[in-house]
């Protein structure tokens, strides 16, 4: 996580964020560099929203709520092009960590493509789902306990 803290940190003064919040943000982001920067980038579009708003106030920093908005849009921005087949196929994957059969591939590379599912390789190849997208799932009721 050190390493990869560094890495955000060139990105974006420390001094404008606080210390558990870009801890969240490489959490949700799925160990996936561009996907941490996508959130900051939403992160600071936020901020420039407050900036606009309040132009007096000159110590916004990215904290809690800053970042929730930023998911959400994220979250929401995910959500829309989603099928019902693609909701059962990501539900697949974050029971089985692999699509259930051949005749998904086509959605399944298309969601890998589009980080929705993120490819890990340890002994074995394997899938798990963007943290964001687990984040939907549980939102929309797919991820309930029977």
């Amino acid at each position: 996580m050190n390493t990869f803290r560094k890495l955000v940190e060139k990105r974006i003064d420390n001094n404008l964020i606080e210390t558990e919040i870009l801890e969240q943000i490489i959490l949700k982001s799925g160990g996936v560099l561009r996907e941490a920067i996508r959130i900051m980038n939403q992160c600071c579009s936020e901020c420039l929203v407050l900036i606009r708003m309040e132009p007096e106030q000159t110590n916004i920093k990215i904290n809690k709520d800053i970042l929730d908005t930023a998911l959400r849009e994220l979250r929401n921005d995910m959500a829309r092009p989603l099928s019902n087949n693609e909701y059962k196929l990501l539900t697949t994957i974050y029971h089985k960590f692999n699509p259930d059969d051949e005749s998904d591939q086509d959605q399944f590379l298309d969601l890998l493509h589009n980080v929705y599912i993120l490819e890990y390789i340890n002994d074995n190849l394997w899938y798990y789902l963007h943290p964001i997208v687990i984040d939907l799932l549980n939102r929309k009721g797919y991820l309930l306990e029977s």
